[in-house]
């Protein structure tokens, strides 16, 4: 049962995006010392993801504390904040992937996840889910904060000293890619009193964040260990830069008869282990629906 907590954890903790190959050594050995060329590289890509709303498809492989997870599925991301992810993921615990919905409605983060143990539903407050991305550090790891491309960029550059630039290409096609140290700052306050936060600092020593050329929209990023090699490594696929998005597509309403845990609870239960008599005593009824279900007038 902690397997099955475990994967929503890692997941809203790093934003609840798009990874791709792992634990492969970066790309990025051309990269060039050049911290002027990095600062305007990142200007040009603040003015052209800022506040911009984005559909995309993505595919993801993660090597978290020894699992390795390969995920594909879509995202929709809203220029206001909303979000909606659904996806499927194979982790090497699991005999079937384990589909997942996460989903930001302005108020409310849901996580709903379908695995071989059962169904369940996550639910928080998108504000305390900001505060815990505040408390781990922000960044990729601030999973209440928005996940528009811009979003993602100013939380970025509050935790890295970007500082290399390179000429690369996505998919076959032109791109740039900037990178840079998580500062010793960031690194601090991602592991002060959190236990979780501080495993993940042994993923996490450099970030690599890619843009085509020449729009310099993101189509990705990479976080490289102290070896070098990537520990997460995300890419957008078929994106559509500028969607129009009906709003019912993120609203989100528990399914009848399924669990609804807090965030507090599984990070209570999920990573410390010891919820299981907990979560037996607990009110199996779901919580009363936050906003329309999806495809709702």
């Amino acid at each position: 049962m902690a397997a099955n907590r475990l994967a929503p954890l890692f997941l809203c903790l790093f934003g609840a995006t798009a990874f791709g190959q792992a634990s492969q050594p970066a790309k990025d050995s051309a990269a060039r010392k050049d911290p002027a060329a990095a600062k305007a590289v990142l200007e040009k890509a603040h003015a052209a993801n800022s506040k911009k709303s984005m559909k995309a498809d993505f595919e993801m492989n993660a090597n978290f504390m020894g699992m390795s997870m390969k995920g594909t599925g879509k995202i929709a991301v809203a220029h206001d904040g909303k979000m909606r992810q659904d996806m499927s993921m194979e982790m090497p615990m699991l005999s079937t992937p384990m589909k997942m919905v996460v989903v930001n409605d302005g108020k409310t983060f849901w996580i709903e996840q379908d695995s071989p143990m059962g169904k369940m539903v996550i639910k928080s407050s998108v504000g305390e889910m900001e505060d815990m991305g505040k408390k781990m550090g922000g960044g990729p790891m601030g999973g209440g904060s928005s996940q528009d491309p811009g979003a993602q960029l100013d939380q970025l550059e509050k935790m890295v000293v970007f500082d290399s630039v390179e000429d690369t290409e996505v998919d076959g096609k032109k791109a740039v890619a900037i990178s840079g140290d998580f500062s010793k700052e960031a690194m601090e306050k991602m592991g002060k009193d959190n236990p979780q936060a501080m495993m993940m600092q042994s993923m996490m020593s450099r970030a690599r964040v890619l843009f085509t050329v020449p729009d310099y929209g993101m189509s990705g990023f990479d976080m490289l260990n102290k070896e070098g090699q990537k520990a997460l490594s995300m890419r957008y696929k078929n994106i559509d830069p500028n969607p129009t998005f009906d709003e019912s597509l993120f609203a989100y309403t528990p399914p009848a008869g399924v669990k609804v845990m807090s965030m507090a609870d599984m990070m209570r239960g999920g990573m410390m282990g010891g919820a299981e008599e907990e979560e037996e005593e607990e009110d199996d009824a779901p919580s009363p629906p936050a906003s329309k279900p999806a495809g709702g007038k």
